[in-house]
């Protein structure tokens, strides 16, 4: 009955090792060349590969004049492999078992550690944007550049994430810089898109887009370095609320 090298994928072995072990049974014993062309393998490939395999006892290797002859293997093999690989997942189980409850212990002694997240990517920065959505909070204060962040996240994006953040009633205390600012009207000061802006002192840069919101701050980096974070803690949140608090008050209408 033929066989799939797939089948021999499914109960654990890798591809190559699967397409060079049926042909090694198809030819029987045989020399590097021909079990690599009958399994179309390269032949610097196949040279690692039986050797991981004669590790495993799914090949054997025997040197004879300038050759090395490649021999498979019974296929009763496969199942000590296979009973091999269950005994080991049963101890990796109960070592787990053993050792969840003491980790349980320990995430619990530190309930209010703070979390960091990291995101990188288009995608990953439309997901803090997404986090501030969901996080139930009903004020965020941001400090950056909208024209900066609207390159990051795709104007089409933006905007639709605005309208979205006006739906869930969240509003928006920014701090941007005037020089690096859009003339768009969906962007400005204006109480039906609850939002509230002011330009920072002459002279202020902010490379990072800064946005907080509840116990979290986020940062996102400009478009060539494509990274973000949310640090969620108490303190660092309050202190970073400090700092925009201050420069709230110096920045102008």
């Amino acid at each position: 009955m033929p066989i799939d090298y797939t089948s021999l994928v499914k109960i654990g072995l890798r591809t190559k090792e699967a397409k060079l072990y049926l042909a090694s049974l198809e030819l029987g014993e045989t020399t590097i060349i021909p079990l690599s062309k009958y399994a179309g393998i390269s032949r610097t490939t196949t040279y690692v590969v039986i050797e991981k395999m004669a590790a495993k006892g799914l090949l054997s290797i025997t040197r004879r004049g300038a050759h090395n002859y490649i021999s498979p293997a019974s296929p009763e093999k496969l199942r000590e492999l296979v009973i091999i690989k269950e005994e080991k997942a049963k101890n990796q189980r109960e070592i787990a078992e053993e050792i969840i409850p003491s980790l349980l212990y320990l995430s619990s002694e530190m309930p209010n550690r703070p979390k960091v997240q990291y995101f990188s990517g288009r995608a990953g920065l439309r997901a803090i944007h997404e986090d501030l959505l969901s996080s139930g909070e009903v004020k965020d204060y941001y400090i950056g550049s909208s024209h900066e962040v609207e390159k990051v996240l795709g104007k089409r994006f933006l905007i639709d994430w605005i309208r979205r953040r006006v739906k869930a009633g969240i509003f928006s205390y920014g701090i941007r810089i005037k020089s690096q600012d859009t003339k768009e009207k969906i962007y400005k000061t204006s109480r039906r898109m609850l939002r509230e802006i002011r330009y920072a002192p002459e002279g202020f840069e902010s490379p990072l887009y800064t946005i907080i919101y509840g116990n979290k701050v986020a940062f996102l980096t400009s478009k060539n370095e494509g990274f973000g974070l949310i640090i969620e803690s108490e303190d660092f949140a309050k202190t970073q609320k400090s700092l925009f608090d201050i420069l709230w008050k110096i920045s102008k209408k």
